[in-house]
């Protein structure tokens, strides 16, 4: 399937006003690569996290204070002020060239990574998170691999894992739910081994019409690990009982929580009255022929929805793009192509206030059409 960017034009694009997150969602994208040195010791440090500040009317707090400990091991629900904690260990950054190689031995490999995988709007959202840390034999930082799955239950604020989102109970032989357990094997597609005897569950989560599972298939010969992705109806015998209700019950009226998107970038102040707004500047190509050139189709998924992802960002004084964040999303996978298309732009022209360059947030609405 190809993709094709329609409506984004000058006059519908650019809201210079937008620093006000559309009503109920706002999930911060943020990719960086970074060389951090602690005496003869190197750190390489890879974070692309998908941060969620508000979902449908929520701060999800209890759901961002595990994440910032499972990620940053920091009991910090704010995750910049976390993440910044969590970077210190590693020593102080290196912004210029180095003297010498260091010996491999010197070096540490640390990778942080945060997804968003499922959202079912107002009843639920699930995340992946992932952290690994590979240290070298002159490393002082302590080695560690360590991934989760998390369904966030908005209603009840309750998250829930693993057996809480499929009960494996319900999976064995004598309780009759054979059609189950060959939906969750179909969706693992040929990755299953011809001669699985079993399963395990690791992990698992729910979208908007499915369910993601990793699992152990047991042979004979050991364990395979395969990722299942199946349709809710295929297996709403074996979820959990928790998870069916945020699913399929009535939705009662929330009283929305309190947000505001950060009046700052970076130490500077977001203007949200720019005498004139920034504008995009990349030789003669216009910025739906930039973005439409560049986006890619999303792997691992069958079937994508049409329609809009709305991001929102900053262009700073110099017109970098900064604090690329989805205030409208589709579809997890095509909400990340989108962030990583805009994250990725060159400089645009900066807006100004009384001639001098000021950070302003603009929206870029982005609109996807399968072909």
């Amino acid at each position: 399937m190809n993709w094709r960017v329609i409506g984004v034009a000058l006059a519908a694009w650019l809201m210079a006003t937008a620093a006000q997150a559309t009503a109920g969602y706002n999930v911060c994208y943020h990719k960086t690569h970074l060389l951090y040195r602690m005496g003869d010791a190197m750190n390489v440090i890879d974070v692309d996290v998908e941060w969620p500040e508000y979902v449908d009317g929520s701060t999800l707090k209890p759901l961002q204070e595990r994440l910032t400990r499972f990620l940053f091991r920091s009991q910090d629900s704010d995750w910049r002020s976390a993440y910044a904690a969590w970077l210190r260990q590693f020593g102080e950054p290196v912004t210029g060239p180095l003297e010498k190689i260091p010996d491999d031995d010197a070096f540490c490999y640390v990778s942080c990574r945060l997804q968003v995988m499922g959202r079912i709007p107002d009843r639920l959202l699930s995340v992946n998170a992932q952290y690994t840390c590979t240290p070298g034999k002159r490393s002082a930082v302590k080695g560690d691999t360590l991934s989760t799955m998390l369904t966030y239950i908005l209603p009840t604020g309750r998250i829930v894992e693993g057996e809480d989102v499929l009960d494996t109970r319900l999976l064995q032989p004598e309780r009759g739910n054979e059609a189950a357990v060959e939906a969750l094997l179909r969706g693992a597609g040929d990755a299953v081994p011809s001669q699985t005897i079993g399963l395990q569950l690791e992990a698992a989560c729910m979208g908007d019409g499915w369910v993601m599972a990793d699992m152990l298939c047991l042979t004979p010969d050991g364990v395979e690990p395969v990722r299942t992705v199946v349709s809710y109806d295929a297996v709403r015998h074996v979820v959990a009982r928790e998870v069916r209700r945020a699913v399929d019950r009535k939705l009662e009226e929330r009283v929305p929580d309190p947000f505001e998107s950060p009046s700052m970038c970076e130490g500077d102040t977001i203007c949200r009255k720019a005498d004139t707004t920034p504008s995009f500047a990349f030789g003669s190509m216009t910025l739906g022929q930039y973005v439409s050139d560049r986006l890619r189709m999303p792997g691992g998924w069958t079937q994508l929805p049409d329609g809009q992802v709305v991001v929102s960002m900053v262009i700073d004084r110099k017109g970098e793009v900064k604090d690329v964040r989805v205030v409208g999303p589709l579809h997890p996978a095509l909400d990340r192509e989108a962030a990583r298309v805009v994250r990725l732009m060159p400089r645009w022209k900066p807006g100004t206030q009384n001639g001098q360059p000021v950070c302003v947030r603009c929206r870029l609405p982005i609109s996807f059409k399968g072909t």
